[in-house]
């Protein structure tokens, strides 16, 4: 019987030092392909929008989003195939502002780890032609600049590696998806005194044997722990919510409206 992957904190937990290490490692590289003036802007500003790095390379200004991920899905085995970079035209809108604000080119560097070794890869916004992930496939590489291929990295990556817990679920039925149409997006919403927002998001995925609602990236947006929905972005860390509702645009559920997971609590 398939076996469904449960992903919990500590797998949020696990994708954010993965991606904090990626942008400590990141400027070595940079620096070997002959960038210079490497600063971090998340110095400046914690979680700074889009762009984690700003650097310089004849004559010009890069501001760079930094994206770290193992090359291989955990749940299908199948290469990580698409890097999400930004999820809605407003982000657009607000790396335009920032290329401004620096005089710089947006750009990424995509770091692809592969058990003990690594390959990276630096490319432009303007070059993927409006798409809002970098794609990864093998027929896309050749066209960004190759600044480590294939390479030994040397690092302790074994708590970072995608190794999750599992179990043999109770119902073949028990994972459900709700996706958004093209023009619209997805959003939850939880209730805590009042209601909060989240997403939006492309689809969100829950599963009634392991209490999880995930986004399209496998990030844990909130998790049940037998007493109360839990999320865990620094803003929102600790807080305890109620009554999960999944809407198609951003408009304040109805109680009648929405998608409501089917939930119940464990006793």
């Amino acid at each position: 019987m398939k076996r469904t992957l449960i992903l919990s904190k500590e797998t949020a937990h696990r994708a954010a030092r993965l991606g904090a290490l990626g942008e400590n490692i990141a400027p070595s590289y940079l620096q070997r392909a002959g960038f210079n003036a490497v600063r971090n802007l998340n110095d400046d500003q914690n979680n700074h929008p889009f762009a984690d790095l700003i650097a310089e390379r004849e004559g010009l200004t890069y501001i760079i989003s930094v994206k770290t991920r193992n090359k291989f899905e955990a749940r299908s085995g199948n290469l990580n195939s698409r890097y999400k970079l930004y999820p809605t035209p407003k982000h657009a809108r607000l790396i335009e502002h920032l290329a401004a604000l620096h005089n710089a080119t947006p750009a990424w560097l995509a770091i692809q780890i592969d058990g003990e070794r690594l390959s990276i890869y630096f490319g432009t916004v303007e070059q993927l032609h409006g798409n809002k992930g970098i794609p990864m496939t093998e027929d896309c590489l050749p066209f960004y600049e190759c600044l480590a291929n294939d390479e030994v990295h040397g690092l302790n990556f074994d708590s970072l590696r995608n190794v999750y817990k599992s179990r043999i679920p109770a119902h073949s039925n028990d994972q459900h998806v709700l996706c958004a149409s093209p023009a619209k997006n997805v959003f939850l919403h939880l209730c805590c005194e009042g209601w909060k927002q989240f997403g939006p998001f492309e689809w969100l995925s829950f599963q009634d044997n392991s209490r999880v609602i995930v986004d399209e990236t496998g990030t844990v947006v909130t998790a049940w722990d037998g007493e109360a929905w839990r999320t865990f972005k620094p803003d929102f860390e600790g807080y305890s919510w109620e009554n999960p509702t999944i809407t198609i645009g951003p408009r304040h559920p109805h109680p009648n409206k929405g998608y409501h997971p089917n939930f119940t609590r464990q006793t």
